[in-house]
């Protein structure tokens, strides 16, 4: 793909893609006492000068130009175009007064740049996260994915990143700095980048940095722009297996849990009971997330983070230490009458705050009511870099401490500025799993809590926006949070859910955090197995669902992972979900996304299929895995994990001399199901293991092996029938 710059005869720079411009009217916008000045309208452009480079990044070409108001020079304008990314720096010359518009994102102020795009060109983006100042509390929106086409589909509230795409490529536009202040807006005809319309002073050397980076589709250009803010920011995506709360299973007391603070408030005796429960049972959970465990003025309004002694009487430390389960801790936005004695915007109160969930056993501080404090907090509106010290001193105060930080409530540009900080290793994707849950909000309505209802989200809208904002997630370098789920379907007290597995099986391919919140003894054991091994491991995919793009804005939506040993060797996760409110067809080639030989496990049907097809209600999924096919045997993996081949765990596969090995590591004294096609008579033997059994129904097999050395081969063969 060809990118370029193009200067057009009013002096407005356009990106070009092969010959076809994207990107047009590269322009700014500066407002003086409300009223805009623009470069067509009182702002004055100077020519532009070009050079050649190189950097960190590859060789570049460089465009500057200067644009003047009221005859003084204001503003220095460079386009920075490497092979496959553009980034726009508006840099001040001078202190800018009188910018302030509304305390509002949506009216931002100083939109540097300002752009258009072609009608026909389709979107994808992610809402902001928060709009203005006559928001109620706890102020904001959970950030939503939007799908349109053209200037005139963007939505009124503000959002970063913006996608732009086609057949075979697609190009991500996204603030690159001062991210917590710094939101793309829908403006005439097209799109501005800015910052938050209470900003009112920018001194000298204040610079408004924007990238737009190229993809083959919507996932690889978001991936792209990931690996370049990762690495300015000097952080890597982290691996599943890096901490505990991604790695292994959890269980939550937060809104739409069995114990949440609204229906069976949490204590230090509820704590113990599960943990002798789950030692019985054999449930591995491996950490506690505690939910509104210190005192609060109200919900999401803390005074100080220590244990609420009417909950916790004897502190929260003396249990981890009994039941060797460590915590999740929640903050939330903390109360004007805290006594810490600070306003919203102190950096310097999380050192504090970081050692006190330390020394209760705390390994993730779990902030929740971010977009809440920001919201409440003047200083982290009206003042860009105040409001990056705020974030990146939280981030470093609990790194110092050792703890890894999960985001919860937080904006877009939070999730941005997450980039820099290695210790953000998880957010949130989506709203409480509490409000898809009607059960549970009739009961709040009952118990004289109506307000809740309002709240209510249909089971489409958590599958469209978990989806698609895990995807963004991760390429910003975080694992997603579908929130936790109620495992048991048959739950008592309304707690009940009639979707639970597929639940569990969206949590399993988002690969990311994952917890329950079910009641002592009413888990849900077969759920926990086809999620986590025997010690607590999750069985996870490499990355999170992937949309296959000729799905977005279509009432089926297709979503994909993987395992992958090598090019030649890998397992596909297909998920088809019906996000419509009508029964609807599905069809998919999944020669899309498998060119090699494969086939095809229907999971929910339990058996193999020669395509995946099939007709689904309002809300439901199919699930198919596709499995290397070598030697007329295809080997699908762990026939009891929604995840069946993880590379955790699959070592290897390769043929030879007509037989297929695969290598194994699976905790030891186990028993463990391999499902196994073959065209033939399986023949199975295992060194390192034993296998005690195969079974067949038709040419599906089950191969039951125990482990008898922590690594092990399986050699497999198929026989002609006679």
């Amino acid at each position: 793909m060809n990118m370029r710059i193009k200067i057009e005869k009013n002096g407005q720079a356009g990106v070009y893609l092969d010959d076809v411009a994207w990107i047009s009217q590269i322009g700014l916008r500066l407002p003086q006492h409300k009223v805009w000045k623009t470069d067509s309208d009182g702002i004055v452009g100077g020519n532009w000068s070009t050079s050649h480079g190189e950097d960190e990044h590859g060789s570049y070409e460089l465009w500057q130009r200067e644009f003047s108001l009221d005859g003084e020079a204001f503003l220095s304008l460079s386009l920075r175009m490497h092979e496959s990314s553009l980034l726009i720096n508006g840099e001040l010359l001078r202190d800018i007064d009188a910018l302030k518009r509304e305390e509002s994102f949506e009216d931002a102020t100083l939109l540097v740049p300002t752009f258009t795009f072609p009608e026909e060109m389709s979107f994808f983006l992610s809402t902001f996260g928060l709009d203005g100042i006559n928001d109620d509390h706890p102020g904001g929106y959970w950030p939503t994915a939007k799908i349109g086409r053209g200037p005139h589909d963007l939505p009124k509230e503000a959002f970063a990143p913006l996608v732009l795409f086609s057949d075979d490529k697609a190009l991500v536009i996204s603030p690159a700095n001062l991210f917590l202040t710094s939101p793309l807006v829908r403006t005439d005809g097209g799109v501005g980048r800015g910052l938050h319309g209470a900003v009112d002073h920018l001194p000298a050397g204040t610079r408004l940095e924007t990238l737009f980076v190229l993809g083959d589709d919507v996932t690889d250009a978001l991936l792209h722009l990931g690996d370049i803010l990762l690495a300015r920011g000097g952080k890597k995506r982290p691996s599943s297996d890096s901490h505990p709360l991604t790695s292994s299973l959890g269980w939550w007391n937060a809104y739409g849990g069995y114990y949440s603070e609204l229906m069976h408030p949490l204590n230090g005796e509820i704590l113990e009971e599960l943990a002798t429960y789950f030692k019985k049972e054999g449930i591995p959970v491996r950490y506690l997330g505690l939910d509104l465990w210190y005192p609060y003025q109200e919900i999401g309004q803390a005074i100080r983070y220590i244990p609420d002694p009417s909950k916790y009487p004897n502190g929260l430390s003396g249990i981890t230490k009994r039941t060797g389960l460590p915590y999740v801790l929640h903050l939330s936005a903390l109360s004007k009458e805290n006594a810490y004695g600070v306003d919203g915007a102190d950096p310097q109160v999380y050192q504090t705050i970081a050692q006190e969930l330390k020394s209760e056993g705390g390994i993730v501080a779990w902030h929740d009511w971010l977009r809440t404090q920001q919201h409440f907090t003047s200083a982290l509106q009206r003042d860009p870099t105040a409001a990056e010290r705020w974030f990146a001193g939280m981030a470093e105060a609990f790194e110092e401490e050792g703890l890894a930080v999960l985001l919860c409530m937080q904006t877009m540009g939070m999730n941005l500025a997450a980039t820099a900080h290695p210790n953000i290793i998880a957010a949130r994707s989506y709203t409480d799993y509490l409000f898809g849950q009607s059960q549970q909000l009739e009961k709040l309505a009952a118990q004289g809590m109506p307000g809740f209802e309002k709240e209510r989200t249909p089971r489409q809208a958590y599958i469209f926006n978990n989806i698609l904002l895990g995807m963004v997630l991760h390429a910003l370098g975080m694992q997603p949070f579908h929130d936790l789920f109620i495992t048991n379907s048959h739950h008592p007290e309304g707690f009940g859910d009639a979707l639970a597995t597929q639940e569990a099986l969206l949590r399993a391919l988002s690969g990311g955090v994952v917890g329950i919140g079910d009641q002592v003894g009413k888990v849900d054991k077969t759920i926990i197995d086809q999620l986590a091994f025997p010690d607590g491991i999750l069985a996870k995919p490499d990355h999170p669902l992937y949309p296959l793009q000729e799905s977005l804005g279509e009432d089926i939506l297709v979503a994909y992972t993987e395992s992958r040993l090598n090019d030649e060797v890998r397992w596909v996760y297909l998920a088809i979900f019906n996000i419509s409110e009508k029964e609807t067809p599905y069809r998919v080639n999944t020669r899309l996304l498998y060119e090699n030989t494969h086939v095809i496990y229907d999971y929910f049907g339990k058996k193999i299929v020669s395509q995946v097809r099939g007709v689904l209600r309002p809300a439901e999924a199919s699930y198919f895995i596709l499995a290397p096919e070598k030697e007329g045997i295809g080997f699908l993996g762990l026939g009891d994990k929604f995840i069946a081949a993880p590379s955790s765990h699959i070592r290897g596969l390769q043929e030879a001399e007509g037989r297929v090995q695969v290598v194994l590591s699976l905790p030891l004294g186990g028993t463990y199901p391999l499902k196994v096609f073959c065209s033939g008579k399986l023949a199975a033997e295992a060194k390192g293991a034993e296998v005690l059994e195969v079974t067949s129904m038709s040419n599906l097999y089950t191969v039951w092996v125990r482990p008898t050395d922590e690594s092990f081969s399986l050699s497999l063969a198929g026989r002609t029938m006679s």
